[in-house]
């Protein structure tokens, strides 16, 4: 090889690791082909180049070729500093096209040989190559692990790698729904990141748009998409036109759902060709959402069953997941059962997908568990509903009622403040299991009950469960089965709430009425009636009141007569304030219209309770 030679490849590595257009990359290549012949490094270095090239082209079989010539060709000289870099690519090929097993089996083989070769920088590599597997096969909590191992090793990646880490950590908060925590964090790596990195500045800008958007902040995430394309290539063939199609058709599924169909059609078909699996999900699940709205059902539920064959044969149950707690939103509720996965629920793990634990609780619904899903690793609470289809079935439309509430309203939100619904099956006997994140903690209950829970420290909870019951609401959903029982304390003090079977979502018809819990539920909620628009939530403001009342101690039993400062008497009320004491009191008339107390005014002031 001539030093000529030597620099052009040189810059081609540097332009590969840029993100330049791989079409230009390898007409560049094939200009040099004679290096494949050398039978040194130069010809490893050259077979990787091109594997890594042809695979961004959408061509993973001669990728594939390519770079299993490149190991065969450092192993036969011995030049064993490169085959952790090699095999981390041939990982990278797999990962993309969601084949799980032969991608983790060559990142492990990588590891291997990072540490046969004394490699730091290759370890590190290989860690933030795992999260990104876990990442595009919908392990999202997984993803997130790696990413933060990865981090800590950061000064051993390359400047690219140091950029592009954060920036994958923001798309798996976005993915998992973790909408907040990802604008913030998209918001820290746009400032941190240099202008040179155009690829991730455009990804963090449909990322922020995204989010944005989930958040029912439309104008900013319109405003998020323009700057987007700012950084956007100048290739019309760049798949990142799908990828902005994409999100432009999250941000018009309302506005104008036809012309989102036809966007969120052409990227999928470019997700497809191009072998995307985490993209081509996401078109999937958003296009039958938007099919289901323009009352093309049958197109919808085809879309779903693609989607479910897809993730079948790809053995990707994440993504399953994914699609079936997006589908029960928009299926016909006499053919639920066409979901359901052939994954069985055992104790003993025997052919099953949840190992189950322990029996967390019970009751005449059926109980709630706590199992390991063998499939991602990760502790999940599984909540069956028993009952029989055909002896009980107004019993049977209920429970699935409540499912499909609890599955569409858990989707609205980020999983900071519900607990995500992850996998649902409902058998031919009608039983229904619901699988969902396991949140580690005391139920607020349980944590009054044991009574080491001091005057403060209930405020400070309450504070936060009124800003949560606000994020509720301004996400268009509304709990209606607020009570300690379904608050759990993760880490024993973040609020998260459980149960959203009775939920009530804004613009969607009521199917759960007239339920509820007596202690919480305001009377107008038992007694079935629907309140107007504009009243949107009031129950979770009754509730809450009632809550916050047996947080500070208060003795109910007197009834509502004499009002609560009269029931606290003069020193408690002394305690909370007076203005505090009348704000719970107003969130726990009778009146719905009267009903009416700011609840971020409300935690402002129960912040101060506490602090006082």
């Amino acid at each position: 090889m001539t030093v000529t030679e030597g620099d052009a490849l040189a810059d081609i590595e540097r332009e590969i690791a840029a993100l330049e257009d791989p079409s230009k990359l390898l007409g560049s290549l094939d200009g040099m082909a004679e290096l494949a012949a050398g039978g040194n490094d130069a010809a490893i270095r050259y077979g990787v180049a091109r594997g890594v090239v042809l695979n961004r082209l959408g061509l993973p079989g001669s990728a594939l070729t390519e770079l299993h010539k490149a190991r065969r060709l450092a192993g036969d000289i011995g030049v064993q500093t490169r085959l952790a870099e090699i095999s981390r690519e041939i990982g990278r090929v797999h990962a993309w096209r969601g084949e799980t097993a032969s991608a983790a089996l060559e990142l492990c083989r990588s590891m291997i040989e990072a540490d046969a070769a004394g490699s730091r920088a290759d370890r590190a590599a290989v860690v933030a190559e795992f999260g990104r597997l876990n990442l595009e096969t919908g392990r999202y909590e997984a993803a997130l692990a790696a990413f933060d191992a990865a981090a800590a090793l950061a000064d051993q990646l390359s400047d690219r790698e140091q950029v592009r880490l954060p920036v994958n950590r923001c798309e798996a908060l976005a993915a998992s729904g973790d909408h907040e925590d990802c604008l913030a964090s998209v918001e820290r790596c746009l400032a941190a990141t240099p202008a040179g990195f155009r690829r991730e500045h455009f990804v963090m800008r449909l990322l922020k748009a995204r989010c944005l958007a989930a958040l029912g902040r439309l104008e900013a995430a319109a405003a998020a998409l323009a700057e987007a394309d700012d950084w956007l290539t100048d290739d019309p063939q760049s798949y990142e036109r799908a990828e902005r199609a994409l999100v432009t058709g999250l941000l018009e599924r309302e506005a104008n759902p036809d012309r989102a169909a036809v966007l969120l059609d052409s990227a999928l078909d470019r997700f497809v060709e191009d072998d995307l699996p985490r993209h081509e999900f996401d078109a999937r699940i958003l296009l039958a959402d938007v099919l289901a709205s323009l009352d093309r059902q049958p197109q919808a539920e085809a879309c779903i069953v693609e989607a479910l064959r897809r993730a079948a044969a790809r053995q990707l149950p994440a993504m399953a997941d994914r699609v079936r707690a997006a589908a029960v939103r928009l299926w016909r509720p006499d053919r639920i059962a066409e979901l359901s996965a052939e994954d069985q629920v055992g104790a003993d793990g025997g052919g099953g997908r949840f190992l189950v634990l322990e029996t967390l609780g019970s009751g005449g619904f059926g109980e709630v568990e706590r199992a390991i899903d063998l499939a991602t690793g990760g502790e999940v609470a599984v909540k069956r509903l028993r009952f029989n289809l055909h002896a009980e079935p107004d019993k049977a439309r209920l429970a699935v009622a409540t499912v499909r509430n609890e599955v569409a309203a858990a989707s609205r939100l980020s999983n900071r403040f519900v607990a995500a619904s992850r996998y649902l099956h409902v058998d031919t006997g009608g039983s229904v299991t619901l699988v969902q994140d396991f949140v580690a903690g005391p139920t607020l209950r349980r944590a009054l009950d044991d009574g080491d829970m001091d005057f403060t420290r209930r405020m400070a909870v309450a504070a936060m469960l009124a800003r949560t019951v606000h994020t509720l609401h301004r996400a268009g959903l509304a709990h209606r089965d607020l009570k300690p029982d379904n608050v759990i304390l993760r880490g024993g003090t973040q609020p998260v709430l459980i149960d959203l079977g009775l939920a009530r979502l804004r613009g969607a018809a009521d199917t759960v009425s007239g339920l509820g819990t007596k202690s919480y539920a305001p009377p107008e909620q038992m007694r079935g009636e629907t309140i107007e628009p504009r009243w949107f939530g009031r129950e979770d403001v009754f509730a809450l009141g009632r809550m916050i009342t047996e947080m500070a101690e208060i003795d109910d039993t007197a009834g509502h007569r004499r009002g609560l400062l009269g029931r606290l008497g003069r020193r408690r009320a002394g305690r909370l304030g007076r203005p505090l004491a009348g704000m719970v009191e107003t969130m726990m008339h009778r009146d719905v219209a009267r009903r009416n107390v700011d609840l971020n005014r409300l935690a402002d002031a129960l912040e101060a309770a506490a602090t006082d």
